[in-house]
């Protein structure tokens, strides 16, 4: 919680250390722990970033580096809650590369967008049953369709490897909620 406080990124975020560090460091974006929970606060707390200014410069700023570090979870999340939590952080990221509009920094966004892209995927075809929960599904789905509106040149590099995590991901269970269908019907409305 305290992530959502302006003054808690000037108080983790100095010279050349900032909050994605310290986790590291400290191995709370470790696999494999005793308890799942530490991920998960983890998590949470980088989603938590993206609610204040100075928070979306630190998770801008170290996109590579933090999508690096729960990586691992996203094909094999170890509890429901540490796949919402990094479906949310999924769904966060895709909203600021979209917010980011401007048009002289498009091929950078591009190539973050078709990162983060890439690990959305891996999340929504791994056949783990905590990728599988319905709100993780919808999240992820939610913002796998926030990214293919970045643009049509964007959309249609993409639309073959969409199509196919489409297809995996509408097959499971949990996509047969009526408002996760809809979200897969828009999506396959906006790669046509």
């Amino acid at each position: 919680m305290a992530a959502v406080a302006p003054s808690f990124v000037s108080a983790t975020s100095s010279g050349d250390k900032d909050i994605t560090n310290l986790l590291s460091e400290a191995g709370i974006l470790a696999p494999k722990q005793e308890t799942a929970n530490n991920v998960v606060h983890g998590i949470r707390l980088l989603v938590n970033l993206f609610k204040t200014e100075s928070g979306r410069l630190i998770v801008d700023g170290t996109f590579d580096q933090t999508l690096q570090l729960v990586r691992p979870f996203a094909s094999e999340p170890e509890s429901a809650p540490q796949a919402k939590a990094l479906s949310t952080l999924y769904l966060n990221y895709a909203v600021q590369l979209l917010s980011q509009a401007p048009s002289s920094s498009s091929q950078s966004r591009e190539a973050r967008a078709e990162v983060l892209m890439r690990d959305i995927a891996f999340m929504l075809e791994s056949d783990n049953p905590h990728a599988a929960d319905g709100d993780v599904l919808h999240r992820a789905l939610a913002a796998l369709g926030t990214l293919i509106t970045l643009g049509g040149e964007f959309r249609q590099k993409m639309k073959m490897g969409i199509s196919g995590t489409l297809h995996l991901a509408g097959a499971k269970p949990a996509a047969q909620r009526q408002d996760t269908q809809a979200l897969v019907a828009d999506i396959r409305d906006e790669l046509r």
